[in-house]
């Protein structure tokens, strides 16, 4: 999941008063950009009265930031975790790395994989971002959370056994967008299967991309992609080029977050949580293991 709505959001929003206080109110195509669907989808679940919305004076649905957001929690396979996710916050906030370490340790004990760990820890991403898009918390302090919950999974993936197979995974943020949480999230399921991570990260060009794909001869490339700042088109362009390159190097192509991947895959596979994407890992390692026998 996405934590920065500050990219998409800022100023732009019309706002309603509500017992005193401004509330924030999103148009269908924010609401839906947001939540990483078509704006069909939000339109239907309004007619639906699922997704409660208001309207204008020219009779156009406006929806509640926190509304959004709750409705969207029900939504998450991760919603009955047993994650707290107001302490998982303030401790992000204020800077308590070991803190967030220790509870990240305390979620595998309760959940026992660490690919359910990582989709517990969307819906508090989300919530992060919706008490920075609603004035609660401030950038510094979205920023501050962001990097704490970046370090302590990083103390958590260095602890894990070295790689003890033979199989690569590229894991990388599609080119033009800076998001890369939910990548160390990816990073994290990898290590735990013992495969061996090649990290490009943030700010690396498609080209340079392929590039490592043949280099290191990966077996698996992990492309994430946040619903703030690139365009359909772009990932659509993105998308094609690395479909070619995993398909000439036998690489299986995976997509992950909530950016506007294309519908129509000619060989990449679309993954909508951690879980997921573990089974994914465990499939290739079995059908490696079956063309070595």
């Amino acid at each position: 999941m996405d934590c920065h709505w500050s990219h998409l959001l800022g100023s732009k929003l019309s706002t309603k008063h509500t017992g005193g206080k401004m509330t924030k109110l999103l148009t269908t195509s924010e609401a839906a950009k947001l939540a990483g669907v078509a704006p069909s989808s939000i339109k239907r679940w309004a007619e639906q009265n699922v997704l409660p919305c208001v309207r204008t004076a020219g009779g156009h649905r406006r929806f509640e930031l926190k509304t959004l957001q709750e409705f969207l929690d029900k939504q998450s396979p991760a919603n009955t975790s047993p994650t707290d996710h107001d302490e998982f916050i303030e401790l992000m906030i204020a800077g308590k790395e070991k803190s967030v370490v220790s509870k990240l340790y305390a979620l595998l004990e309760d959940l026992n994989a660490w690919c359910h760990v990582a989709d517990a820890m969307e819906p508090v991403l989300a919530k992060l971002g919706t008490l920075w898009a609603s004035g609660e918390i401030s950038v510094g302090q979205e920023h501050m959370a962001s990097e704490t919950l970046s370090r302590s999974i990083i103390h958590v993936t260095s602890a894990l056994p070295a790689a003890g197979q033979p199989r690569k995974c590229l894991l990388a943020v599609a080119e033009g967008d800076d998001h890369e949480l939910g990548l160390r999230l990816a990073d994290l399921c990898v290590r735990a299967r013992q495969w061996k991570p090649v990290w490009l990260g943030r700010y690396t060009s498609t080209e340079i991309l392929i590039e490592h794909l043949g280099s290191e001869k990966c077996d698996l490339v992990a492309l994430s992609a946040s619903r703030y700042s690139i365009d359909a088109d772009t990932l659509n362009g993105i998308t094609k080029r690395l479909e070619e390159a995993c398909r000439t190097h036998d690489a299986q192509l995976v997509l992950g977050g909530s950016g506007s991947w294309p519908m129509n895959l000619n060989y990449a596979k679309r993954i909508r949580s951690f879980s997921e994407f573990d089974g994914i890992l465990g499939a290739r390692e079995k059908m490696s293991n079956s063309s070595s026998i």
